[in-house]
């Protein structure tokens, strides 16, 4: 069972609505992907595997990720995605997960972020059920250190053991090879691709994710009906409640955060267990105008202080150099450890 909680992220009125919330979309992406600025760098990612002749990355610039977002916003709508139903983001931290986040928020849809770090099949059964999903984006599997999170297959338990059609899921290939490609003399755990992980793909349901972006136009696909909600997943006495935030109450919360990450820099997301404050936190980064991923400010959530506490080897994996200051969402608990341990004035926010 997870025992993830929230952090306040839930809006102080409880009738509030989204009339006159400006599409966050649009502040995080147009408004930045101006002449001038549209070849700059707004997205990295960090894989999990480097050495002397390998590193897994991946960055994208302004222009792109604006064509990817409306893409996916558009891909979406095809699908059938609107005012009812939700589509479910079963990811890690990859690049596709603010990209679908942000296609969502783009038209206005409901959508669910939930950790694909979280490998409990029942929990997934009830967040797919009590979230009325219609549609889920996952991925094939991931890494973890040297151990294969089986992420599809998974999520394929979870729906068989449910009575309840998905109508669609969009597969990311992040750790299958794709067709065609001869593997090499030997593989390496924690390296993609992995040859040895095969998955299945069920027909009329289950399709490739960068199919889908070979066709997909990119006109505009913002609306100025912000009726979606991010419905963040969270478990109270072991009983799973979908905390509902609307439009007008992301948005606050991303324009509070952002605040603080004002950066000329780039900005560094530490977030594995909760999907949802991992999407607060990139499009706070980008609602700044900041760069998302290393260097100037680390914005790290409460629960995942607890692996750089005990394992301060992973401090290695990272350039600290340019660190200036940590921002936690959460409690002010871990404050003073943080600051020791990295020798920068670390600060909270609940959110």
């Amino acid at each position: 069972m997870d025992q993830s909680t929230s952090l306040n992220l839930q809006s102080e009125d409880k009738n509030s609505t989204a009339v006159g919330c400006k599409n966050l979309s649009i502040e995080c992406l147009d408004k930045w992907n101006v002449d001038g600025a549209k070849n700059k760098y707004r997205l990295f990612w960090e894989g999990n595997f480097c050495d002397s002749n390998t590193y897994d990355y991946g960055e994208v610039t302004s222009d792109t990720l604006m064509i990817l977002v409306k893409k996916c916003a558009n891909i979406f709508v095809e699908l059938g995605l609107g005012v009812s139903g939700s589509v479910l983001l079963y990811l890690p931290n990859i690049l596709q997960l603010p990209v679908a986040a942000l296609a969502a928020i783009r038209i206005g849809a409901s959508f669910i972020p939930y950790s694909a770090a979280n490998e409990d099949i029942e929990d997934l059964k009830n967040v797919i059920l009590k979230g009325n999903t219609n549609i889920i984006v996952t991925v094939d599997g991931f890494w973890r250190g040297k151990r294969l999170v089986r992420t599809k297959w998974i999520l394929d338990e979870a729906v068989q053991q449910i009575n309840m059609k998905i109508k669609h899921i969009l597969v990311i290939r992040h750790t299958t090879p794709n067709d065609g490609v001869p593997p090499p003399p030997k593989e390496t755990l924690g390296r993609r691709p992995y040859y040895a992980y095969k998955i299945e793909m069920q027909d009329g349901r289950d399709s490739w994710w960068a199919n889908h972006f070979v066709n997909a136009t990119n006109h505009e696909a913002a609306t100025d009906n912000q009726s979606g909600i991010m419905k963040q997943p969270i478990w109270i006495n072991e009983s799973l409640s979908l905390q509902q935030l609307r439009s007008n109450d992301v948005y606050d919360h991303v324009n509070k955060l952002a605040k603080l990450v004002k950066s000329e820099g780039i900005c560094f997301v530490a977030s594995y267990s909760d999907a949802s404050l991992s999407v607060i936190a990139a499009l706070s980064v980008l609602f700044s105008g900041s760069q998302l991923l290393i260097a100037k400010k680390l914005i790290i959530p409460e629960k995942d202080l607890l692996a750089l506490i005990d394992h301060p080897e992973y401090l290695r994996m990272w350039n600290t150099k340019f660190l200036e200051n940590i921002i936690i969402i959460g409690s002010d608990r871990y404050i003073k450890t943080m600051a020791t341990i990295f020798d920068v004035p670390c600060i909270n926010l609940i959110c």
